[in-house]
């Protein structure tokens, strides 16, 4: 269901033209191997005639696979996000009794009041915790032009980015060696303020680290940027480069926060949640290309680390839903046979092990559901084929 092309819906979001964004008519990635949902590709025959990959009776197989334009991917996403909103996914409760509600996805709203949710959660967990916390916000960029300054294929830059990322991930543990911390990764889209071409992605990481003698500096995350320019050609030094002494800066990629009397921890990182709040027929044209970009790459936009983050917040929500403290779950073996337990007394699992059941998904659009099987309610991807084996030859930093 999440790969069928769009019904006729009403109201929405204003059509999306090419001048809508710097480089619309660019093809969203031109790079071999990168993986695109295939709403955004086309197959093009011997005789240059292309179609899209999701028409009936075309396979990847069938000619060489290309992406779409990328104003054509934002009109994909848009037609995709309109049908969302009539999707459903029913349950059979304990009693075989069918049970609907909407099936909802991190493009609504209301995914932006679960992050902020979560963000305080993590908030309270490090205060009961830690008590004294420092914040250091990271920030990930590449350049958005190639050396003939044409606007880059957006998914290649954003893959760009998230590669570099993933190598240098790593040299955080030796910027905060002997700290206890954790950190939430939030892409945020470019703008038109001297940061190049609207409507690209670039990356923040908050790192919360314990630091009741304010010791943490931004010369602490040399390694980490240094890391991730060697490893991500468009991204230059000056532009990651961490300021030197009491040099800072709103715009610095490395900001380093000690009194969060004056920048309370979720606000100051829910700022950089884009999806926080409004409707996508609401946002400008530049936020729904960097969306589109995100949809079309599988990217997930807000992340909490799997350790340290995640059992702070999950610690929350328990105290917050049984009046108990976290700590008072018992070991892990339990936890795992208390899940089931909780579950139980949600309507999830009764006594004798029959619960709650997937049945389907469905949409409602017009009043009566229809049903879709596990097959086509999948989300199918396919490899650019590409015009480059990795990364285009005039690609290159840009000038520090």
């Amino acid at each position: 269901m999440n790969n069928r092309q769009g019904h006729e819906g009403g109201g929405g979001p204003e059509p999306f033209d090419p001048s809508d964004v710097a480089g619309g008519l660019r093809p969203v990635s031109a790079n071999a191997g990168t993986e695109l949902r295939d709403e955004a590709l086309l197959v093009e025959d011997e005789h240059g005639q292309s179609v899209p990959l999701t028409a009936p009776n075309v396979e990847p197989d069938d000619g060489t696979v290309k992406a779409r334009p990328w104003y054509r991917v934002v009109r994909q996403h848009t037609d995709w996000y309109k049908d969302s909103l009539s999707s459903h996914i029913e349950y059979k409760n304990p009693d075989g009794e069918t049970v609907r509600g909407p099936l909802e996805n991190s493009y609504q709203p209301q995914y932006g009041d679960r992050y902020y949710a979560k963000l305080m959660d993590l908030k309270r967990g490090i205060e009961r915790r830690w008590g004294d916390m420092t914040i250091a916000m990271l920030t990930l960029s590449a350049s958005t032009l190639d050396r003939q300054d044409r606007p880059r294929p957006p998914a290649d830059h954003m893959r760009d980015i998230r590669e570099g990322w993933e190598t240098a991930r790593k040299q955080l543990y030796h910027a905060v060696d002997g700290r206890e911390w954790c950190y939430a990764r939030v892409w945020e889209p470019t703008t038109r303020d001297g940061q190049g071409p609207a409507g690209y992605g670039h990356m923040h990481i908050a790192v919360f680290v314990r630091d009741p003698e304010n010791t943490v500096t931004a010369g602490d995350f040399d390694g980490f940027m240094r890391s991730y320019v060697s490893n991500t050609p468009p991204a230059g030094w000056e532009a990651h480069r961490p300021p030197e002494g009491d040099e800072d800066s709103d715009d610095s990629p490395v900001s380093v926060t000690h009194d969060l009397e004056d920048a309370n921890a979720a606000t100051y990182v829910s700022e950089y949640i884009g999806q926080y709040g409004d409707d996508l027929h609401e946002r400008p044209a530049h936020e729904r290309a960097f969306l589109a970009t995100a949809w079309a790459t599988e990217t997930h936009r807000v992340e909490f680390d799997s350790t340290t983050a995640q059992d702070l917040i999950r610690g929350e929500e328990f105290r917050r839903e049984t009046g108990l403290r976290p700590e008072d779950r018992g070991t892990a073996e339990s936890d795992s046979k208390d899940a089931v337990t909780d579950a139980g007394d949600d309507g999830g699992t009764d006594g004798d092990g029959e619960g709650w059941t997937l049945d389907c998904l469905c949409d409602v659009s017009n009043g009566r559901p229809n049903y879709y099987t596990p097959e086509n309610s999948t989300v199918d991807t396919t490899a650019v084929d590409g015009t480059t084996a990795s990364r285009p030859k005039d690609l290159g930093p840009p000038p520090d």
